[in-house]
Order: structure tokens, then C-alpha cells, then sequence
């Protein structure tokens, strides 16, 4: 203020005390501010000839402006303090205009500048206990969007002189979402707006050196920043504001955030009227934290382990989460039905649960004619009119396939899981996508020929459910899992024995076993069966056969391999005349192959550990998972691999005392003049004039290999037979 009044010195001459009082009180006014007061020429006017004794305030304050002492700001109607700057800020506003674009579409500024917070509807969360939250959502035109994850409705505000009221209820009617939609009246005048505060940024970028301009520029741009949120917020409600608030019941008149917040409870009460009574922050909501994850699997645990226990096992004293989820969802919802029997879970008491209840039992026994996925169901939970919240998805889904346990097949995919177990269903909820259920359907056929199973299994009558289906089941699947590797490949069994045991290993459902897969394997469906006792009871004496012969396959494969090693040793006590047979031998010129196979020929194992050890030493598998066709090269490798005993075996014989690399096992066998073997023994002498007539022989061989191979035969037989 000092330079100010230094400034007007010799500006003024006897009117100096009258500029002097008019600069201090601005400089005063625009410091401590003043209340409602105007400080414009008239109010200087007047308080000037009032208080200040000036004669002519309007004269001075003129002046004053003229030699840029003070400015008056259109902005805000005021005098200011000017401490000066060569820039004229009005014109390089003007200016400013023509070097950037018009604003078209108010919604991207209008994004840049505000950041919407999502709103609570109080007044239906405290009804029913279910947060429920509207987003904001800007746009030219009326959006219909479905709400989301945490998100139930949206509070659309629509900036556009292009859509009537009358459109957009109409619109709103057609679409019947849980969107409220605020039709903005005044965009031309938020759009001008938005074009001015673009105009004030650019003239502050192009200015950055001249920190006085810089200072006025960014007063003018925080007042027009003041003035859109007016335009924007401020105008919310209806009465004398710019806005029109529409939803799919029509149009409403919101004339403060109270009324506002009611109507957007309304709106999810109509929307959602289905909702359960819950009041739980632990879990009803969106996201969970991680130690409701962890009270979610200690529940569903306690929910196996203690379910027929009144308190679920729970200490009195202490008050986990999980048990509070017990006593607020189980036990004050009536889930837990206690009597003098015992204690269970049962369809819920409490009439707010009812509609949800009943929902996901629908869904349930929808899955007669196929399978759905869990994913289904979640999603069917978080449509209107429930929209469920997901952390309670997650306590409320176990229960209901826990309670409804009993009335469907449970798949991984196509596999088909006989026991539901805390695990599975911890799964289940990490990836519902994978896990599918199908509810049973046996009636007419279908139930006589399910009761003549369990005849043949020597099971007591029970109605279809996925305990009595695991029960007849089980003998089968158990069956089928117990099998070897062999036994599950195997061709070498009768044409139905493995349409059976391939209809058992590909069954994805149970029903489809019984009822379909298993009667065609064997050349027969459900309704010949039905006919009569006699043709039933033969289908089942097939049945048992053929099961029989799959069982006991690889056991015959066993006795095959016992039989084809007595009939090619000719020895009738094959296993210790075998040993006899190598008494001889000496270990140590065995390789390191020849010598797993002579260890287990020798070992006093039980046949099928016998048979099984040597496969594994012939062909590189264990007898119970060799194919076909390894068959047939196991019997050969074991013939080959005696051969390679018994020539090891002469030159023990021969070598006894000396070394084994001074002799020479020579064999040869030709069609019609049979085997012929021998022993020879070198010395030193007689291995150097091998090496000697070696070179001699090759010299006279020509390049012919064949020929060379039948000169050396003939050769040998005839040394062999002198």
C-alpha cells in the first residue's frame, strides 16, 4: 500500500488526501474483506462523502484507475490495489480467444475440474443394511449403463441443450434403470464459462515472467473457477436452480441434498426390493479385507466340522469373526434348526430371507435339464432385484450348496466330484467359473432301474439325492481307480468288458452312467430293462462278468508271463531251476543291465512283483503299465537276455582261475545246420597273431559288405564243425 500512495504523489496536488483515503481503504477492505459490501464507485461515493469527507470519491477513484494506482475487476465488481504491470489483462484475455478452440462438449473440461465422489443412499442402507452407492457419470446424453461390483445406480448429469425433459422421462421410463438423471438447463452458460477459464489459462501460460499479471490472472481464474462450481454443484436442487432431476418414475423436485439423498434410497428400493435384512459391516459389502477371507474359510470349516452342534464348536468366550458371522447370518436368520435329534441347517425363518432363499433354490433345481456354472449363480445373486454384495456371496453360497448337498452333482468341469469338502468349496469360490452343478432328475424308468443297481450292490432302497447316487456309484468308481495302468488300456479283453470300463472312465455324470452309458455299452437301454426281472437281472449278471474280466486282466497278464517263461525254459519249476541254471556265472562280467535283470531272475519276490521287476528290466516298465504291444517285446527281450546269461555263464566255466578277457565266446546259428557255440581260449602269443591275420583277411575282403559278412559265416561253420 506504501508504493501505492508513493505512486500518487505528484499526481495529486490538493486532492491527495482524498486518493490517500481511498487507497487505504481498499487496501484494507481487500485484505480483511468486506462482508456483502460492493466496493464500487457508488459505495466509494457514498462512504467516501460520509465517512471519508471526500467531495468528488467517483472523480478520484477515476483518476486513480487512469494512472493504474488501482484496477476495477469486472470479475468480481471491485477496486483493487494495481501494483502495476505493462500487460493489459482485459485485452490478452480478449486476445487469448482466437488462439484456442471453442469448447463443443462441456464433459471433458467439467471431468478435469470436478471429482465426483460416489454417493451413499443413507436411508435405504439403514433399512436393510446393504451399503448402496450411485456414481456420477457426466455426459451429453442420457446413459444406460447396468451397475457393477460396488456400484448401484448412477446419478447421470447431462450437459446438453439438445434433449427435452419430456425425452428424457420418457427415456428413463423405457430403460428402468437405477439412474437419476440431472438435466442441466444452463450448459450454454457453463460452456461460455469453461471458454473463459481456458482463455485465463492460456494468457497465465504466456505470461509466466510477469509475476504481477500472473498474480491478478489466477485471482480472475480462481473467481471464474468459483462461479462454474456454482453453475455445476451449487445448482443441484430444483428449487430456483438450473437443473431438472428425472428417473424412471417420472420427474422430481429436489430442493436440497437431503431430499436428494432420499430420493436416490428410493429409487434402490424400487429397483431392489428383494434385499435381505443385514446389518454386518464384516462382510456385507464389495471388498473384503483379508481377515474376513480368513474368517470366510474358518467358517466354512466350522460349518462341516460342527454343524451339528448348536454354538458350531465355537469357545463362548472369545468372539472371532467367523463367529460372529455364525450368530448374525446361522442363528439369528433361523438357519439352525435345533431339536431334540440334533442340530442342522435348514431353509431360513426370517421373511426378509425368504425371496433370496428361495432364489437360489430355483436356481438349483434348474439344473435338471443341464448343468450351470457357480459363476451363474453368483451373477444371478447380484442381479435385481438383490444385487447382493459379494462378501456376502461368499458365506452365503457355501451354505446354500452345504444345506443342498444332498440334491445335486457337483463337477470340475467335465469331472465329475463325489464328496463336497471344505476345500472344494474354498475353491469353488476362488474360481466358480470351473465348477459346475447339476441338480438330479430320476423318475418313471429311470427310478426302477436305479432301485435294481442297488439291489445288485446289496444297498437298501433310498429316493435319488447325491448321497444315494455316491453310494451306488462309489463301487464302480472305486472299481475303475483301484485298476492298473494296464488294465485301464488294455485291448485284450471282450468287446462289451471295454465299452464298460471306457463308459466308466469317460462317465460325467452319474445319471448318464446309470441310465444311458452303461446299458449301451452292454447292447441294451433303460426301457428294456424296465420290462422285466429276467431281462434285468441278465443285464446285471453282464455287468458283473464283464467287471470281473477287467479286474482280474491284469492279473491274467501275470500268469501269462509266469506261463511263457516256463514254456520257453522248458523248466516246470522255472523260477529255482533258473538259478541252478546260473550257479556259475560270474557277476562281475555282467553289464550293468545283465545285472539288474540276473538280480531280480534270482530274488525270491512274490509273482507279481517277480513278473513286474523283470519288465521293468527288460522293456523299461513296470508290468502293470505296459501297453499291447510291449507285450509281445517283453517276451522277446527275455529270451534274448537268457542268451546273453548262458554265453556269459560258458565262459565262466572256462575261466575259471584266469583272466575272462583271454577268451572268446564264438556263436553262430544258420537256417538248417542250427546252433553252434564255443569257448576259446587265447593266449598272448595267439591274440597277436589274431591281430596279425585280421589284417591279412581284410586285405583280401573287397569293399562289398554283405559278401564279406557270408565269406566270414561260411568260414566259421566250417572252423566250428572241424
Amino acid at each position: 500500500m506504501a508504493s501505492s500512495l508513493e505512486r500518487a504523489e505528484g499526481i495529486f496536488d490538493e486532492d491527495l488526501a482524498d486518493a490517500e483515503a481511498l487507497i487505504k481503504t481498499i487496501g484494507l477492505l481487500n485484505t480483511f474483506g468486506s462482508g456483502s459490501m460492493i466496493l464500487d464507485g457508488t459505495f466509494f461515493e457514498i462512504y467516501g462523502k460520509e465517512a471519508l469527507s471526500i467531495k468528488d470519491a467517483q472523480q478520484v477513484l477515476d483518476k486513480l484507475a487512469e494512472k493504474r494506482i488501482i484496477r476495477y475487476t469486472n470479475y468480481n465488481r471491485r477496486y483493487i490495489l494495481f501494483d502495476g504491470t505493462d500487460l493489459d489483462i482485459s485485452l490478452a484475455i480478449d486476445e487469448a480467444g482466437h488462439l484456442i478452440e471453442q469448447v463443443r462438449s462441456v464433459i471433458g473440461p467439467l471431468r478435469d475440474y470436478f471429482d465426483f465422489q460416489v454417493v451413499l443412499a443413507k436411508s435405504a442402507y439403514y433399512q436393510r443394511g446393504t451399503p448402496r452407492f450411485f456414481e456420477y457419470v457426466l455426459s451429453d446424453e442420457p446413459i444406460d449403463q447396468k451397475p457393477f461390483a460396488e456400484i448401484d445406480g448412477f446419478v447421470n448429469l447431462i450437459f446438453s441443450d439438445k434433449i427435452s425433459a419430456k425425452d428424457l422421462i420418457e427415456f428413463a421410463a423405457n430403460q428402468q434403470r437405477p439412474i437419476i438423471y440431472g438435466l442441466y438447463e444452463n450448459t450454454s452458460e457453463i460452456q461460455k464459462l469453461i471458454f473463459e477459464i481456458r482463455k485465463i489459462e492460456k494468457v497465465i501460460e504466456n505470461n509466466q515472467e510477469d509475476r504481477v499479471a500472473v498474480r491478478e490472472l489466477k485471482n480472475i481464474l480462481e473467481h471464474q473457477k468459483k462461479l462454474l462450481n456454482h453453475y455445476v454443484l451449487d445448482n443441484l436442487s430444483s428449487e430456483g436452480g438450473s437443473v431438472r432431476w428425472i428417473d424412471f418414475e417420472g420427474e422430481h423436485i429436489i430442493e436440497s441434498e437431503r431430499d436428494f439423498n432420499k430420493r436416490l434410497s428410493q429409487i434402490i428400493n424400487s429397483v431392489y426390493p428383494e434385499t435381505p435384512i443385514y446389518n454386518s459391516e464384516l462382510i456385507n459389502r464389495t471388498k473384503i479385507t483379508g481377515a474376513i477371507r480368513t474368517a470366510n474359510r474358518n467358517f466354512i470349516r466350522q460349518m462341516f466340522d460342527a454343524s451339528d452342534d448348536e454354538t458350531w464348536g465355537f469357545d463362548e468366550k472369545r468372539f472371532p469373526p467367523e463367529k460372529t458371522i455364525f450368530l448374525s447370518l446361522i442363528k439369528d436368520k433361523g438357519l439352525l434348526n435345533v431339536t431334540h435329534g440334533g442340530t442342522s441347517l435348514q431353509a431360513p425363518k426370517d421373511e426378509s430371507f425368504q425371496f433370496l432363499w428361495e432364489k437360489s433354490s430355483s436356481f438349483i433345481n434348474a439344473t435338471r435339464t443341464g448343468p450351470s456354472s457357480i459363476r451363474t449363480f453368483i451373477e444371478e445373486l447380484m442381479r435385481p432385484p438383490l444385487k447382493m454384495k459379494y462378501g456376502f456371496i461368499l458365506f452365503w453360497l457355501p451354505v446354500v450348496l452345504y444345506i443342498k448337498r444332498n440334491d445335486f452333482a457337483l463337477y470340475e468341469g467335465e469331472a465329475y466330484i463325489p464328496t463336497m469338502t471344505p476345500d472344494t468349496l474354498e475353491v469353488i469360490l476362488r474360481q466358480p467359473h470351473k465348477y459346475f452343478i447339476k441338480s438330479f432328475q430320476v423318475e418313471g424308468v429311470d427310478l426302477e432301474l436305479f432301485g435294481r443297481y442297488r439291489k445288485f450292490l446289496d444297498q437298501k432302497e433310498s429316493r435319488p439325492s447325491n448321497n444315494s447316487f455316491i453310494e451306488t456309484i462309489r463301487p464302480f468308481l472305486t472299481f475303475y481307480r483301484g485298476l492298473s495302468q494296464y488294465s485301464k488300456n488294455t485291448s485284450r479283453l471282450t468287446s462289451g468288458a471295454v465299452r464298460v470300463r471306457d463308459a466308466i472312465a469317460k462317465s460325467k455324470d452319474p445319471e448318464s452312467l446309470f441310465f444311458k452309458e452303461l446299458p449301451a455299452a452292454l447292447g441294451t437301454t433303460k426301457k428294456e430293462l424296465a420290462k422285466s426281472d429276467e431281462v434285468a437281472g441278465v443285464y446285471i449278471e453282464q455287468l458283473q462278468e464283464v467287471i470281473k474280466e477287467i479286474r482280474t486282466s491284469f492279473e491274467d497278464l501275470v500268469q501269462r508271463f509266469l506261463a511263457f517263461i516256463t514254456e520257453s525254459t522248458g523248466y516246470e519249476n522255472s523260477r529255482e531251476e533258473l538259478v541252478g541254471r546260473y550257479a556259475d556265472l560270474q557277476v562281475a562280467l555282467l553289464t550293468k543291465r545283465q545285472n539288474v535283470f540276473f538280480q531280480r531272475l534270482t530274488s525270491d519276490l512274490d509273482s507279481t512283483s517277480f513278473t513286474s521287476s523283470l519288465a521293468q528290466s527288460l522293456v523299461g516298465k513296470t508290468l502293470d503299465r505296459i501297453s499291447d504291444d510291449d507285450e509281445a517285446k517283453l517276451y522277446k527281450a527275455f529270451v534274448s537276455m537268457l542268451e546273453e546269461l548262458d554265453n556269459i555263464t560258458d565262459i565262466s566255466k572256462k575261466s575259471l582261475g584266469s583272466d575272462a578277457k583271454d577268451f572268446l565266446l564264438v556263436d553262430i546259428q544258420s537256417i538248417g545246420q542250427g546252433r553252434k557255440r564255443r569257448v576259446l581260449k587265447l593266449s598272448k602269443s595267439k591274440k597277436k597273431k589274431v591281430k596279425s591275420k585280421k589284417q591279412d583277411i581284410l586285405f583280401l575282403l573287397d569293399g562289398e559288405k554283405s559278401v564279406s559278412i557270408a565269406v566270414l559265416a561260411e568260414l566259421l561253420n566250417e572252423l566250428l564243425d572241424e
